[in-house]
């Protein structure tokens, strides 16, 4: 449920976001009335089939061709889609909306590949150990409470440009909107919460639960009739079009070309051209050469270009998951690299805490996948990694603990 709850959080936050941009688009270029407002926001809303698509294929393929093909013909259906609907409804004006849902399939496409490709499943892990590494969080996740402002934004944008139906799709959106980000933060962060103390015995998850939800509900109602005053005084509103105003109405982006000018250049170029006469071929040799370099230069580009390629798709590969697990290729490990990499890590230690913590961390590395969190103590780490009940285990804690705890040198 909770789950739930989330996903379809995320959805909206997605898809409400790119059904404003395209009439708020229409209302700066096209006076009211000009088309029809209210059924082109219902039209925007087809975007929400490349992002419940694309989102379901980038967590299932695992090769990047076949994604790319479940995007492309995700993409063709929706454009598809969008001439016959958009077509009956704004007639000749449908190419600009054609385009523009185009834009946004293929941006929603492109911000899932970036995600997946930015992935990196060695860097909490192995020589290649980052503390600091942090996976590419998608703009199309997480609601938060600042995503109101871009609907606020066209809210105004529909007061100064006198389009109600711009307004009421603004206000509509940012209260759905709203509420969709208080469950998801309600959710997101009562589970957060419990993560952190879930080694407390007799934690009251349902009673924590109980009362979150209780408070989030009152809030909720608070929110509401704010908002049902703000539909209710929708036909208060003032308008005004700036673009009828002296300022724009005056204003003139066309600068008059200099004649003059034009005809003084051209007598200087050909005045120019008879005092140097004629020029003379250049050698067959300096053509050669060109052709050459310029063929050396293009077969070092394509293959740049074939090996960035490779390497795209390799990645795309390496970071599939399935089931919330990475799958990952073992690789067999030579001893000589083990034994020249221990021989160069033991000239590095300065003193023998360093020693015991660098040694420590490799044990809970060979244990446990992905990084400890800052907030887990040495206890924690070693359960969550399975090795806090075996004998390795306590010896290397008690072994960290005295290098931690004791002084320098005993």
């Amino acid at each position: 449920m909770r789950s739930g709850i989330k996903t379809v959080a995320i959805y909206l936050h997605t898809v409400l976001i790119l059904a404003m941009i395209i009439p708020a688009l229409y209302a700066l270029m096209l006076r009211y009335g000009a088309y029809d407002g209210e059924k082109l926001y219902f039209l925007g809303l087809l975007i929400l089939l490349p992002v419940t698509v694309t989102e379901i294929a980038i967590k299932r393929c695992k090769s990047l061709l076949l994604y790319l093909a479940i995007s492309i013909a995700v993409m063709c259906l929706t454009i598809k889609l969008a001439m016959t609907l958009g077509s009956t409804v704004l007639g000749n004006l449908v190419w600009g909306y054609v385009v523009l849902l185009a834009i946004e399939a293929a941006w929603v496409t492109l911000e899932r590949f970036l995600q997946r490709a930015s992935a990196d499943k060695t860097a909490g892990k192995g020589e290649s150990y980052n503390p600091d590494y942090q996976p590419r969080e998608s703009i199309f996740e997480n609601p938060h409470f600042g995503g109101v402002s871009l609907f606020a934004a066209i809210y105004l944008v529909g007061i100064f440009v006198a389009n109600p139906a711009l307004c009421d799709q603004a206000l509509g959106s940012a209260i759905v909107y709203l509420f969709a980000a208080a469950l998801y933060y309600y959710v997101d962060r009562t589970e957060e919460y419990l993560a952190l103390h879930k080694r407390v015995g007799n934690l009251p998850s349902k009673r924590i639960y109980g009362i979150g939800g209780g408070m989030l509900a009152a809030i909720l109602a608070v929110l509401l009739l704010f908002a049902a005053a703000a539909v209710i005084s929708g036909g208060q509103r003032q308008y005004t079009d700036i673009r009828e105003w002296k300022l724009f109405s005056e204003l003139n982006l066309e600068q008059p070309v200099q004649e003059e000018w034009l005809q003084d250049g051209w007598s200087d170029m050909a005045e120019l051209q008879e005092n140097l006469g004629e020029t003379e071929p250049a050698p067959f040799w300096l053509d050669a050469l060109f052709w050459i370099l310029g063929a050396v230069v293009l077969l070092g580009f394509l293959a740049a270009v074939v090996q960035a390629i490779r390497a795209i798709f390799q990645k795309f590969r390496e970071n599939y998951e399935e089931n919330g697990d990475i799958v990952e290729e073992l690789k067999e490990e030579t001893g000589t690299a083990e034994k020249l990499s221990k021989r160069k890590r033991e000239t590095r230690f300065r003193s023998r805490r360093e020693q015991v913590r660098y040694q420590y961390r490799r044990f809970i590395r060979k244990h446990r996948k992905g990084k400890p969190e800052a907030y887990e103590t040495p206890y924690e780490i070693e359960t969550l990694a399975n090795v806090a009940n075996s004998e390795e285990g306590k010896a290397m804690h008690r072994m960290y603990e005295e290098a931690r705890y004791g002084r320098e040198g005993e």
